[in-house]
C-alpha cells in the first residue's frame, strides 16, 4: 500500500470524452503553476500510436490494460493535474488508486453537450458508426455510477466556460 500524502498535490478530472478534461487541466496548470498530464497523450507518447490505432490493432482489452499501468504510477507523482482517459475509471483497481492518491474531480456533461463538443471528430474510436448521441448516452449511463463513485468533488459543466471551471476547482481545492 502507498504512503499517503497531501491529496491535494495531486488533482485527477474524471469524466466523459469531450466534458473538458484536458482544457480544464491545462488552464488549472496556468492558474496554479502545477505541471499538466493528459493520459492520453503520454499512453500515445509510450505507444508511439494514435489511440484509435491502438483500438484497431490490438483492442479495447488492450488500451485499458495501458491505462492501468498509467495509473500505477500516480502515486509517485507529485503536484500534477492529471487529466485521465474517459473509460479509466471502468477498472475498479484505476478508481482505487485514483480516489486513494489524488483529489478526484468529477466534470460531468449532459450527452447533448458533450456531442456538440466533440463534434466530427474522428479521434473517438468508441463512437465509430451509427448514432453518436445513442452510443455517448448509454456509454454515460454506464460509467456515471463510476465517475460519481470516484470523485471527491463534482463539477456539471454544461454551459461554463473552461476559465470558471478551473476557478471553481480551485476555490474547492482549498
Amino acid at each position: 500500500m502507498p504512503i499517503k500524502i497531501s491529496l491535494k498535490s495531486r488533482i485527477a478530472l474524471i469524466g466523459f470524452m469531450g466534458a473538458g478534461k484536458t482544457s480544464v487541466s491545462q488552464a488549472l496548470s496556468q492558474l496554479n503553476g502545477i505541471k499538466f498530464i493528459d493520459m492520453d497523450a503520454e499512453i500515445e507518447k509510450t505507444t508511439q500510436m494514435p489511440i484509435p490505432h491502438i483500438f484497431d490493432k490490438y483492442g479495447e482489452g488492450h488500451f485499458r490494460c495501458l491505462e492501468h499501468e498509467f495509473c500505477q504510477q500516480i502515486p509517485f507523482m507529485d503536484d500534477v493535474i492529471i487529466a485521465t482517459g474517459g473509460g479509466c475509471i471502468l477498472d475498479s483497481k484505476n478508481r482505487d488508486i485514483l480516489r486513494d492518491n489524488a483529489w478526484v474531480v468529477y466534470l460531468k456533461a449532459s450527452p447533448a453537450t458533450i456531442l456538440a463538443r466533440i463534434g466530427d471528430d474522428t479521434s473517438r474510436p468508441l463512437l465509430f458508426g451509427g448514432d453518436k448521441l445513442s452510443k455517448i448516452t448509454a456509454l454515460l449511463a454506464e460509467r456515471e455510477p463510476l465517475y460519481l463513485q470516484t470523485a471527491h468533488f463534482t463539477i456539471e459543466t454544461d454551459g461554463m466556460d473552461i476559465i470558471t471551471c478551473a476557478e471553481q476547482i480551485i476555490r474547492a481545492r482549498y
